[in-house]
């Protein structure tokens, strides 16, 4: 026997948990919205009169919409469960429909799915209860049972709510539409309504890169009434909003700078009762080096080694001549890089460069006298700033002086036989090395002739000690000798002493008795030499026992 719940008890209890449901559902939503737009009129109405502070509104709105829900689901949502069970819905309909009543909970709960196998009463009647409650219940229109009349309370005061809202926004200059969007969006950057319109001519984004440690311009138009003032409102994280005035250029025109520091800068304009939108600057740095890699290449006459350098500023310093190769590291990626020499002056010149595989830019910088600084122009990638507020970084150049010559012994003209010889001592020297070294003699102004002297190749400094006979000369009396030293270092410049004049004289005394004098000239010489450091061994010596006795 079938003792399980007809076909139609079941579509009967769909249908019906289904009306129900449908019907709690929007007396929950009409209930959410009378209440939300009856709270957003008034957050709207306080906002336009200046009584609801912009940082209170957001959790007004949210505590709104809370309450909202909450009512919701005290008048109507809680009540959905009830109809969970086919039990719960019996007993629900039963009470809607009186014809029913404890049949078909009966029929619910008798109703067995096994055919009556563990049934000990009567299953007759079980299978009659079953047949009669699907014969009554079948045909129940719910609609009509469940009229959507029920909630015309509901439908009142929602509809109180909008007569409300529409009588309110025919109100001249109330601008009620615009602050119920400030009223029902919590946190949503919107302007102030107002008469006054505010545009925003520059920056024309309302989010916008900018440099750090920058001034940003701030152009604003406005339309309608002419205001008396206008003012930049700004602010970066962490601190409180600061107020300037913005500078009025014309009737509707207003200029200021937006301050931009390390960090990002939010800032919305005031004129009237009108505010903008907050907007945003976002802080970047701009393209700089932050490493220079110096090779110094020095010319190849000069025979020195390359040397290189890391620093942390572009100032180059090296011989004329030579080659400063520089690696640079950024900041970050750059889209352009310029090397121009001498960026001060109309001859300045672009220099060419590479930019490695991991980024480093790359070029050389010729050293010479006319160059005097050099720059660097970057783009950057990102953000397309430029390092426009550089200044250029100089270049020294170290110049290749030419060399000295200069005779010391003998300082002065002398006197000498033409079977004598000269003896010469004198010093060379040069700032970068010496590439040569001559004594040059001329009789009586003559040609001169010289001959080269032995001397370390790329010394900077050289003594000379010579001998020159002159004999070989072929010098007779009454000759005037010049005679000088030539100097020339590696780059090939030339200098010479001060020429020396040796008069040769007539031979008057006996040749023994002149080298027995100069013989003794030598002894003495020698003699004093001795005395002098006889008297510096003394001193010492004296030093000492008094730095012994001091110690005792």
């Amino acid at each position: 026997m079938n003792l399980a719940l007809r076909p139609a008890t079941h579509e009967a209890l769909q249908r019906f948990r289904l009306r129900r449901q449908q019907l709690l559902q929007l007396r929950a939503l009409l209930c959410a919205s009378a209440i939300a737009l009856g709270a957003f009129t008034l957050i709207a109405l306080l906002d336009r009169a200046w009584f609801m502070p912009d940082a209170l509104r957001p959790w007004v709105t949210l505590l709104t919409y809370g309450a909202a829900a909450y009512a919701a689901w005290r008048v109507a949502l809680r009540f959905i469960a009830q109809a969970s069970g086919k039990e719960g819905t019996a007993k629900l309909i039963e009470a809607a429909e009186p014809a029913l009543r404890e049949r078909l909970l009966a029929a619910v709960e008798l109703a067995d799915p096994q055919g009556g196998v563990n049934v000990k009463d009567s299953v007759e009647f079980r299978e009659k209860l079953q047949d009669d409650v699907a014969a009554a219940i079948d045909g129940i229109d719910w609609k009509t049972k469940l009229p959507t009349r029920t909630l015309r309370p509901w439908f009142i005061a929602l509809g109180g709510a909008v007569a409300l809202i529409l009588v309110l926004c025919l109100i001249p200059n109330l601008h009620l539409s615009g602050f119920l969007a400030r009223a029902a969006l919590p946190f949503a950057n919107l302007e102030r309504p107002a008469t006054i319109k505010i545009r925003i001519l520059e920056p024309l984004n309302a989010i916008t890169l900018a440099p750090i440690g920058s001034e940003m311009p701030l152009i604003i138009e406005t339309e309608g009434p002419k205001p008396a003032q206008a003012t930049l409102e700004f602010q970066v994280e962490g601190s409180k909003p600061r107020l300037t005035e913005l500078s009025a250029v014309g009737a509707t025109r207003f200029e200021g700078v937006v301050p931009v520091g390390q960090t990002d800068v939010r800032y919305r304009v005031h004129a009237a009762d009108a505010i903008t939108p907050w907007r945003t600057l976002s802080a970047r740095a701009r393209p700089r080096i932050v490493e220079f890699t110096k090779t110094i290449i020095p010319p190849a006459y000069s025979g020195w080694q390359e040397s290189k350098v890391t620093e942390d500023q572009g100032d180059l310093e090296a011989l004329d001549g030579s080659t400063i190769r520089l690696t640079l590291k950024t900041n970050q990626p750059v889209a352009q890089n310029d090397f121009v020499l001498n960026p001060d002056l109309p001859e300045k010149k672009t220099l060419p460069s590479t930019t490695t595989a991991e980024g480093l830019l790359a070029a050389d910088i010729p050293v010479q006298t006319t160059h005097g600084s050099w720059q660097i122009a970057l783009k950057s990638q990102e953000t397309s700033f430029t390092n426009e507020e550089s200044t250029p970084w100089r270049i020294t150049t170290i110049p290749d002086l030419p060399p000295t010559a200069q005779i010391n012994d003998p300082a002065e003209q002398i006197e000498l036989l033409a079977d004598e010889a000269v003896r010469l001592a004198g010093l060379v020297t040069d700032d970068v090395g010496l590439g040569g070294v001559k004594l040059a003699h001329a009789i009586n102004g003559a040609n001169w002739t010289e001959r080269d002297l032995p001397f370390t190749k790329s010394a900077k400094e050289a003594p000379v000690q010579t001998l020159l006979p002159l004999a070989p000369l072929g010098v007779k009396v009454g000759d005037a000798l010049l005679i000088k030293l030539i100097a020339i270092d590696l780059k090939g410049q030339k200098a010479e002493s001060p020429p020396v004049r040796v008069i040769i004289l007539e031979q008057t005394v006996d040749p023994r008795q002149r080298e027995w004098a100069e013989s003794q000239r030598r002894l003495a010489q020698k003699a004093e030499r001795l005395d002098e450091q006889t008297r510096e061994l003394r001193k010492d010596l004296d030093q000492v026992r008094k730095t012994e006795r001091n110690a005792r």
